[in-house]
This record gives C-alpha cells, structure tokens and sequence, in this order.
C-alpha cells in the first residue's frame, strides 16, 4: 500500500492557489474584500466567478479596513496567529474530544424529550414548547438529590411566573368577595336564633331543625364574638361567633 502524504498549512489551501496565479503584491483576500466593501467584481470575472464570490463574502465582515470571518458559531475570527505569536502562545490544533460520562447527559435529555412530546401537540410546534420543557425540568425536585437543578446551580429557589400572579389573583378575589358580603351588627337585648352544630346528637335524626332559640344578646364584641342568654335570663356558659347565628325576628 502507498503511504498517504499530508501537509499541514499555515493558512487555508486556496490562498497557495492565489499567490500561485497572482503576481501583483495584492493579498488573497484582495476580491473579497473589495466586494464586501464596494460590491465590486474583479475584471473580466464570469458569472461563475461572481457567485462563488458571492458565496465566500458572506461569511465575512469588514470593520473599518480590518476584514474578519465569521466562525461557524458567527463569531468573528481575527487573521489568530499573530495573536499568539504577540503572546507567545503556543497554538497546536488538535481533534475533538469527548471524555468519558456517566450517562447523566443522555438521561437529562431523555427525560426532557419526554416532556417535550407530552406537552407538543405535534412535531412542527415541538422547537416552540422547549423553553417551557426546560423551565419544567430545571424547577423539578429530582429524587436522586432531593433538589431541583435551578437550586443547585444558583443556591435559591426558583421562582416561577405562577407564583407572581397569585398574590394578584387572591387580592381580586378577595374584592369580589368583599362586594357581595354584607356585614352583620349583632347589638345588646337583640334576639338570635343559634345554629346547630352538626356534632350535636338528636333524636329526631333527618328531621332535627337547623336553628336553636331564640337567645338573647348580652354582650356583643368588635372581633364578633357574643355572650348569648336564654329568654328566661339564664347565660349560656360558652361564648359563640357571629358566623354560627342570625337575627330573629317577630
């Protein structure tokens, strides 16, 4: 088998295919960087030439007369060996590498893709419903170690949009309540009918009444509490709330 030759080069390939056609001190992005900057073509360009020219500018920016490319995370790429020669950085390209895991990764994303497909009403609305899946799973205790992931990274609690509209909706609530509740004013010698508890024992069963009295008034209380006495003047030894009676009319 012949061995198979590799050359490593400082710059891109194509830039050795310049220099070796091009006699005129311009540099290798002397075209790309006239398009970029006047939308000009090189003389006696074909249509060929055009689009493929098209094509490289696009991935690159002029700032000022600096022209930089953009990475294929479009970040802007600055000409690096100078950087590292200005540092004295010693610059070795080398390939990917992925260490060894665990497995937690493939887990995290399965149990997220598993929200994804519960929540997504069909594939083409499934890119929309990830940022709810993530929010979902980073907010939820795991059991493995009895947090949730947004406390271990952050040492707080989540706080979720829900739990700011609470207060809101509790206070609406609570004026709508407010509205159709109508206070009751209980005053001295006022006569009172008292509910039945439901604890109390009955031998009438189904058809013991609802109400007990009536009782008179002694004392009524701001808080609502009130000291009741039978009609013939004796007290009732235990104290009842306004809620448990109602006027008693003749």
């Amino acid at each position: 088998m012949k061995p198979i030759q590799i050359s490593i080069y400082d710059i891109p390939a194509h830039c050795y295919n310049i220099e070796e056609v091009e006699n005129d001190n311009c540099p290798w992005y002397q075209e790309i960087l006239l398009y970029v900057k006047n939308r000009e073509y090189p003389d006696q360009a074909t249509e060929n030439d055009k689009r493929t020219l098209r094509r490289l500018a696009i991935d690159y920016v002029l700032d000022g007369e600096i022209l930089y490319k953009r990475g294929k995370d479009r970040v802007l790429l600055s000409t690096i060996m100078e950087v590292c020669n200005q540092f004295s950085i010693k610059h070795h390209n080398s390939s990917l590498y992925r260490p060894k895991m665990n497995g937690a990764m493939e887990v995290a994303n399965k149990n997220i893709k598993k929200i994804v497909a519960k929540i997504a009403e069909t594939y083409k609305d499934s890119h929309e419903k990830l940022p709810f899946a993530l929010l979902s799973y980073r907010t939820s205790i795991r059991t493995s170690t009895g947090a949730t992931p947004f406390s271990l990274v952050y040492e707080m609690k989540a706080v979720l949009p829900i739990e700011i509209e609470i207060p809101s909706l509790q206070k609406r609530m609570m004026r709508a309540y407010n509205k159709k509740v109508r206070t009751r004013e209980f005053h001295e010698e006022d006569l009172v009918l008292k509910k039945i508890l439901p604890l109390q024992k009955d031998f009438r069963g189904k058809w013991m009444p609802n109400c007990e009295g009536p009782y008179v008034v002694k004392k009524a209380f701001s808080g609502g509490a009130l000291f009741l006495s039978e009609m013939d003047g004796q007290n009732l030894l235990n104290p009842v709330n306004s809620d448990s009676v109602k006027k008693y009319f003749t």
